[in-house]
C-alpha cells in the first residue's frame, strides 16, 4: 500500500452550514475536488521521492508546471475553507484599523475587493494580502492556481474564481456569489493571522503608527 505522504484536510464546518451562499451540493463537489488534487499529490510523491520531505507550500513555491500548480490548488483549498465560518461576522481591532487607513473604510475596501474579483476573467483568485516589504495591504489577483505567497506577500483573505465554486448555485451571477461571500468570513482566523504574521512583522514600516503602539 502506498504511503499518503500528503493527507487530505477535513472540513472545518459542515457542509450545510452556508446557506444563502453555497449549497452542501456544491461544497461537497468542491470538496471533493480538492480530494483529488491531495491525491495527484501524493502520487507525484511516489514518482519524485525529493517531494516527501516538503510541504505543499514548499513545492508550490519551488516547482513549476503541473507539480508545482497542483500544490498550489491543494494550499489554497485548504485556505479557502479556514476563512469561511457558518457565523460570519466583521473585524475588529487592529485588522479593522489596518483596513480602514489602508483602503478608506472598510466598505471601499469591500467595493474594491469586489470589484478586482468581477474583473477577474477566467478562473483564478482574488486575495486580501500583507506586503512585509513595504508593510502595506494589497488585493491581489491571478489566474489559475495563483497563490501570492510566491511573490513573497501574506494571505489573509481568499476567494476562489474557479467555475466550480459558483457555477452550480449561481450560474453566470457570478456578482452575486461575490457578494454572498462577505457573509461568512472567519474573520476571527484571519485576525489571528494578522497579529502572527503582520503585527509582530518587524520590517513593518511607519505609515501606519498605530502598529507601533500597544
Amino acid at each position: 500500500m502506498e504511503r499518503s505522504t500528503f493527507p487530505v484536510q477535513p472540513l472545518p464546518w459542515k457542509t450545510d452550514s452556508f446557506p444563502g451562499f453555497l449549497s452542501s451540493q456544491s461544497l461537497n463537489a468542491h470538496y471533493e475536488l480538492y480530494r483529488q488534487a491531495i491525491a495527484k499529490m501524493n502520487q507525484f510523491a511516489q514518482q519524485h521521492p525529493a517531494l516527501q520531505q516538503l510541504s505543499l507550500a514548499q513545492i508550490m513555491n519551488d516547482y513549476l508546471g503541473e507539480i508545482g500548480k497542483t500544490a498550489a490548488q491543494a494550499v489554497n483549498h485548504e485556505f479557502f475553507w479556514k476563512i469561511l465560518s457558518p457565523t460570519g461576522g466583521v473585524p475588529s481591532g487592529r485588522l479593522y484599523q489596518f483596513i480602514v487607513d489602508e483602503f478608506g473604510s472598510f466598505p471601499e475596501f469591500i467595493q474594491k475587493f469586489n470589484d478586482r474579483a468581477l474583473s477577474q476573467f477566467g478562473s483564478g483568485w482574488v486575495w486580501l494580502v500583507y506586503d512585509p516589504s513595504t508593510g502595506f495591504l494589497l488585493i491581489d489577483d491571478g489566474n489559475d492556481s495563483y497563490n501570492p505567497g510566491v511573490n513573497g506577500y501574506i494571505p489573509l483573505l481568499a476567494l476562489d474564481l474557479w467555475e466550480h465554486s459558483y457555477y452550480p448555485d449561481y450560474g453566470l451571477q457570478k456578482q452575486e456569489y461575490i457578494n454572498n461571500f462577505w457573509r461568512y468570513i472567519n474573520w476571527s482566523y484571519i485576525e489571528q493571522l494578522a497579529a502572527e504574521h503582520v503585527f509582530l512583522n518587524q520590517l513593518r514600516v511607519s505609515h501606519w503608527p498605530n502598529l507601533n503602539s500597544s
